[in-house]
């Protein structure tokens, strides 16, 4: 779990190190206990959620199309982003996040 209090949103993970590619139920399961937990919706009621299912073998073609289908569910191969319409992002995760990084760095010396 993760909390973006700046933009109001939840970012939940689900990691799975399995030899079989991860399935659709994995991600059910986890907006199942997101969704269900009183202690979740009542510290971040209003908080927009983002799902992340981490695998190590890659995912099937039905939680390819459920991410396809929902902007909300991030899909994570290793340490790279799976775009579900293209495949595995050229960016991986660390310098997604570095990037992240050095626009805020450069709009923090923009700042007066």
């Amino acid at each position: 779990m993760a909390v973006d209090r700046q933009n109001g949103q939840l970012f939940a993970g689900e990691c799975k190190f399995h030899s079989e590619p991860v399935d659709l139920p994995v991600f059910f399961g986890l907006r199942d206990k997101v969704t269900t937990s009183k202690e979740i919706r009542a510290a971040f009621p209003e908080h927009r959620i983002l799902y992340g299912v981490f695998s190590k073998s890659g995912f099937t073609q039905r939680m390819l199309d459920a991410a396809k289908e929902n902007p909300g569910l991030v899909l994570i191969h290793e340490d790279k982003i799976v775009n579900p319409k293209t495949g595995l992002s050229n960016l991986s995760i660390y310098a997604t996040m570095e990037r992240k990084n050095a626009v805020r760095r450069t709009a923090e010396k923009r700042r007066p």
